[in-house]
């Protein structure tokens, strides 16, 4: 299914996702394994991906019907659970995509049932793929002046964690703490 997906153009993709009940019929894949699991999530990153390089508006309606639907619920649950390293990577693509929304929408992402649990442990995570996934997360959630504040100003475990992540992980070398 996918293969055929990506070749369509974005304005198509978005017609498809916003198919009543076709991302609910993906979400049953996102929990199960094997070749589904990976054509479910392929398909969720293949309308999360940029058009040409470009984020159009097209693609920001692509990724809020992603957060609109029961996948997104299940792909942040397998970015905690995922039964592969490179499963879980996947799913942090999808969730750090899913933030490039409109910014009006951003607070619904960071009020998300377990979202900043699980940017925590992203932001704590021993794989750098993982930890800047969480960090560019992070900074896009910050993109609305409301839900950089609530973030800062009501979770100072999260907070603690995006400096540590700062200081200790390999995400961004020039914000290492030098010896």
């Amino acid at each position: 299914m996918c293969i055929i997906f990506e070749h369509l153009p974005k304005e198509q993709q978005l017609a498809v996702a916003k198919e009543p009940g076709l991302l609910a019929a993906v979400e049953p894949f996102l929990r199960g394994g094997g070749d589904k699991v990976d054509t479910a999530i392929d398909l969720l990153l293949e309308l999360a991906d940029w058009e040409d390089g470009e984020f159009t508006e097209n693609v920001e309606k692509c990724v809020a019907a992603i957060f609109d639907s029961p996948c997104f619920s299940s792909v942040k649950d397998m970015a905690t659970t995922g039964s592969t390293v490179e499963l879980k990577r996947q799913a942090w693509r999808v969730i750090k995509d899913v933030t490039c929304m409109e910014e009006e929408r951003l607070k619904a992402v960071l009020d998300s049932p377990g979202m900043v649990a699980l940017l925590q442990a992203g932001l704590e995570s021993k794989d750098d793929d993982i930890a800047e996934s969480a960090y560019i997360t992070t900074y896009n959630l910050c993109c609305n002046a409301e839900v950089a504040s609530d973030m800062l100003d009501s979770h100072p475990d999260l907070v603690k964690s995006l400096v540590n992540t700062f200081s200790t992980s390999g995400v961004c070398d020039k914000f290492k703490c030098k010896s």
